[in-house]
C-alpha cells in the first residue's frame, strides 16, 4: 500500500504539469512573430519543425532517473541518457540560455549579447563558459519554458534552437558531465571519444565576468541552484575512472545513485544553513511552477497519424498506442473506433472520445520502468565485485582488463589444481589395474 500511495502522489503531481494546448499556443506565437520584413522567419519555421519533431519522437522513458528523490521531493531532476552517455540536471523555471560556438557566436560575443539584453530588460544573469559555448543563467526571476515570452527571449539571445525545443517539453536542462561522443555521427557509429579528450573537458566554469546586470536584483534561491550545478559538475569530474564507468553499462545506475546522494546532501545543507537564501529557497519551492517537471509520457498527448482521423500517443512503457476508425464491412460488421497497442486491442467504441477514455482507464495507472526503478531501487545494495573494481581501482581501461584476465587465469589454474588433488587415490584404496595380467584379466592391487 505504501508503494501504491507513493506512485499515486507522483501521478497526481504529473497530472498537474500536463499542458494540453501547448502546440496551439506555439503555432499562434510563430504566426504573430512572423512579419514580411522579418529576416528570422526561416529560423521561426525551423524552430517550429524542431519542436514538433521533439514532441512526436522523444520519450521521457529513455533516460535513467535519479531516485528515489524525484520531483516533488526535490525541485530538480537528475538524469542519465544511455544513448549519449550524459548526466544532466533539469529545472522547471531556472532559465538557462545555451549559446553554441558552432552557430557562429563566439564566447566573447555571447557574453556581450547577454549583457546588452540584461541592461535593456533589467535582468541579471550568471555566465558560465562551456567547452563549446556559453551558458547564461537568469538569477533575477523565473521563467516558464512553455510560454511565448520565454521562447522570444531565448531566440533573441541567440539560444540554440534544439535547446529551445527540448526545454519546451523537458524543462531547462543542463549537462553536468563531459560529452562521450564528439558528434551525432560518431554516436551513431559508437565511436567513443578518447579518454584523454574526455578527461580534458571542463564542462562548465565561471566566465571572467560572471555576473551581468544588477547584482542586487538576484534571487538567492536561483543563485544557490546555479552554484549547486557547478558543485555537481566538479563532483562528477572528480569521480575516479569516470570514462571507463560511463562506457560500461553495469556502472550507470551506481554512478547515478552516487551523484543523486551528493546532490540531495548538498541541497539539504542549503535548506539547513541560516541566512536569507534559506527563506528564499522555501519561497521559491512554494512557487506554482517550481515543481512542474514532467518526466512521464503524457498519455493524453494525442498526435495525428498520416491518416488525420487516426491518433497516436505514447503509453508509460514508451510504446505507441493508436486510435483508429474502422468502417463496417460484410466481413467485419462491427464498425467503430478502436485502439491498438503492442499488448492490447480494444473496441469497438461509439466515438473517438470514448476510445480515448478507454485508453485512459486501461493505461493511466501504468508505472514506467525507469520511474519505478528510480522510486523503488535500494541504494544500499552492494555492487558486483567487477563493478566495484572499475569504480574504485585507479587504473587505465587496458590495465584493468589485463588485471581481470590475470585474475581469471589464476582462478582457472587453482580450479585445475583442486581437481587434480581431489582425483588422486587416498592411501590404502584399492586400484584396478588393467592388462597387467596375461590374457587381459583384471586383478586388484593394494
Amino acid at each position: 500500500s505504501k508503494r501504491c500511495e507513493t506512485m499515486s502522489s507522483y501521478f497526481g503531481h504529473l497530472d498537474s504539469s500536463i499542458d494540453d494546448d501547448l502546440e496551439e499556443r506555439l503555432h499562434n506565437w510563430i504566426e504573430k512573430s512572423r512579419a514580411p520584413e522579418d529576416t528570422s522567419a526561416d529560423s521561426l519555421e525551423e524552430l517550429h519543425k524542431k519542436i514538433k519533431w521533439v514532441r512526436s519522437s522523444i520519450s521521457h522513458h529513455t533516460a535513467r532517473l535519479g531516485g528515489p528523490w524525484l520531483p516533488p521531493t526535490l525541485p530538480f531532476l537528475l538524469t542519465f541518457d544511455p544513448r549519449t552517455r550524459i548526466f544532466a540536471i533539469s529545472f522547471a523555471n531556472l532559465l538557462c540560455i545555451d549559446i553554441d560556438e558552432k552557430d557562429g557566436c563566439d564566447k566573447t560575443t555571447a557574453a556581450e549579447v547577454v549583457e546588452r539584453y540584461a541592461k535593456s530588460h533589467g535582468l541579471t544573469f550568471r555566465l558560465l563558459e562551456t567547452d563549446r559555448g556559453m551558458h547564461a543563467y537568469c538569477t533575477s526571476r523565473t521563467f516558464d519554458p512553455r510560454e511565448s515570452e520565454t521562447w522570444e527571449m531565448m531566440r533573441n539571445l541567440k539560444c540554440d534552437l534544439y535547446y529551445i525545443a527540448f526545454s519546451t517539453f523537458r524543462g531547462f536542462s543542463y549537462r553536468l558531465s563531459p560529452k562521450f561522443f564528439d558528434s551525432d555521427e560518431t554516436r551513431e557509429l559508437q565511436v567513443q571519444k578518447k579518454k584523454q579528450d574526455f578527461d580534458h573537458e571542463f564542462v562548465q566554469r565561471e566566465w571572467s565576468q560572471k555576473i551581468v546586470g544588477p547584482e542586487s536584483g538576484e534571487d538567492p534561491a536561483l543563485v544557490s541552484m546555479v552554484n549547486l550545478t557547478l558543485e555537481l559538475t566538479r563532483y562528477i569530474k572528480s569521480i575516479p575512472n569516470l570514462w571507463l564507468q560511463v562506457s560500461w553499462n553495469l556502472c550507470w545506475d551506481w554512478l547515478l545513485r552516487d551523484i543523486c546522494n551528493f546532490a540531495k546532501n548538498e541541497y539539504m545543507k542549503l535548506l539547513e544553513q541560516p541566512g536569507p537564501s534559506t527563506l528564499a529557497l522555501h519561497l521559491w519551492m512554494k512557487s506554482s511552477n517550481t515543481m512542474n517537471l514532467q518526466y512521464m509520457n503524457d498519455l493524453m498527448d494525442w498526435q495525428p497519424c498520416k491518416n488525420p482521423q487516426h491518433l497516436r500517443a505514447k503509453t508509460a512503457d514508451g510504446k505507441t498506442i493508436v486510435i483508429y476508425h474502422h468502417e463496417a464491412t460484410a466481413r467485419h460488421p462491427e464498425g467503430g473506433w478502436y485502439f491498438v497497442h503492442a499488448e492490447k486491442h480494444r473496441g469497438p467504441f461509439e466515438s473517438q472520445r470514448a476510445a480515448k477514455n478507454a485508453v485512459a482507464e486501461t493505461f493511466r495507472g501504468q508505472m514506467p520502468k525507469n520511474v519505478e526503478m528510480a522510486l523503488l531501487n535500494d541504494p544500499g545494495e552492494c555492487p558486483h565485485w567487477t563493478v566495484w573494481m572499475v569504480r574504485h581501482v585507479d587504473l587505465e581501461g587496458a590495465n584493468l582488463l589485463r588485471l581481470l584476465w590475470c585474475l581469471m587465469g589464476c582462478f582457472l589454474v587453482l580450479l585445475m589444481v583442486s581437481l587434480v588433488v581431489t582425483s588422486r587415490p587416498e592411501q590404502g584404496e584399492s586400484v584396478c589395474v588393467d592388462s597387467l595380467v596375461p590374457g587381459g584379466s583384471t586383478s586388484k592391487m593394494n
